[in-house]
């Protein structure tokens, strides 16, 4: 753990960003919605563009919640332009974000006050709960909290530098207070103190937790262990839950190669085992990118699109049959899906040893797999990260 909070500290540094330990006192808390007071020193920072009144009028119904080093802000945005709906300012290099599957609640983690969660109202942007959180863990790329997909459990990633001790922390969403200590039982999770991937699905039985070498299976409502099954080993896999809740996938990164693995989610049994490289054409990883691969499913689930360095496939859910191909101008970092199912989001990588660096936010057509949409007025943000849920006007 040493070797990564030091290898996390270097790199930041590198970055132009602060370390955790380096941190200064938090400003008094900005109202939502309003832009960051400027300071004495204000480190440089990347914006883009606001939506006018006229774009405001005819917005999307699916909106992307996007925060990233140099921003200052996590901001909503409306895909069919790109541009900021709405932006709300933060404190520190990168703060944590989730979205609930509905799209009324919006939670951030940053520096503020010394460390704070915050939940918004989406629909009139008001604060609705503010609670304050000591030590929590500052992940270069990497998102501190995560929001299991039925939205009730929002679990914290806490991380002590001086005594190089790391935990989780849940905070029950309905009731809007913290579950005491050891509520999440997955203190069996390699590095505990990363984030746990989360999913879940409203008026489903079970949560699934990714721990990096196992599924823990929890009940929804009470969190208690149900199932564990053993899972492939990878820095950022991704995981994704079928529509009816049946079956679970996971992509895993391997050497020159993506390992796709099929759960039933009854019992744990493996439905599928394929190496991807039998039927795609697999670029190699991108130094320094931390080998980051994405999932999404369509809504009636019967394929799957999977983002890879500079490629985005489609792939049918039963027979895994390659569906369709598109290489994209740059490699991408992060993908979303419309709530429709009809289209994609995705954002070009900054981060790594690229050979093509590309600006802005593509919207590739689900269904043809073609590039219909760029916009290309966007800052070159640094490792963001970034969600899609449906909006409310």
């Amino acid at each position: 753990m040493v070797r990564v909070l030091m290898l996390l500290s270097l790199t930041m540094l590198m970055l132009g960003c602060e370390a955790p330990s380096a941190r200064t006192a938090a400003p008094t808390f900005a109202a939502a919605g309003a832009l960051p007071t400027a300071t004495a020193t204000p480190p440089p920072m990347l914006a883009a563009p606001t939506a006018s009144a006229s774009e405001r009028q005819t917005v999307n119904n699916t909106w992307l919640y996007l925060t990233a080093f140099q921003s200052g802000n996590v901001s909503v945005i409306d895909p069919l332009n790109g541009h900021v709906l709405r932006e709300f300012p933060v404190v520190g290099d990168q703060a944590g974000m989730a979205v609930a599957p509905d799209g009324r609640r919006l939670y951030i983690l940053d520096d503020q006050q010394g460390g704070e969660l915050r939940v918004y109202s989406t629909g009139t942007w008001d604060l609705l709960h503010r609670e304050p959180i000591e030590h929590f863990a500052h992940l270069l790329g990497g998102n501190p909290i995560a929001l299991s997909g039925d939205g009730r459990w929002l679990v914290v990633a806490h991380l002590n530098v001086d005594t190089q001790q790391g935990w989780n922390s849940v905070f029950d969403t309905q009731q809007m207070v913290f579950l005491p200590d050891d509520a999440l039982p997955l203190r069996a999770c390699r590095e505990a103190w990363l984030p746990v991937h989360l999913l879940g699905q409203a008026n489903q039985p079970r949560v699934y937790a990714d721990c990096n070498g196992f599924i823990q299976v929890l009940d929804a409502a009470t969190l208690k262990p149900l199932w564990q099954v053993n899972a492939p080993t990878a820095i950022n896999p991704a995981l994704a839950l079928s529509p009816d809740g049946t079956r679970l996938y996971g992509v895993y990164p391997r050497v020159n190669d993506l390992r796709l693995q099929v759960w039933q989610t009854s019992n744990g049994t493996v439905l599928k085992e394929q190496l991807l490289g039998d039927r795609l054409s697999i670029p190699p990883a991108t130094f320094g990118r931390v080998e980051g691969v994405y999932l999404a499913l369509v809504p009636d689930g019967t394929q799957f699109y999977l983002a890879w360095e500079d490629r985005l496939w489609a792939l049918a859910t039963n027979s895994l049959r390659p569906l369709g191909e598109l290489q994209l101008p740059a490699p991408a970092d992060g993908l979303a899906i419309s709530g429709d199912g009809r289209e994609l989001y995705l954002l070009p990588a900054t981060a790594g040893d690229l050979t093509t660096r590309e600006r802005g936010l593509w919207t590739v057509d689900a269904s043809t797999l073609k590039l219909i949409r760029h916009a290309p007025d966007w800052p070159a943000y640094t490792v963001p990260f970034f969600f899609a849920a449906p909006g409310v006007k």
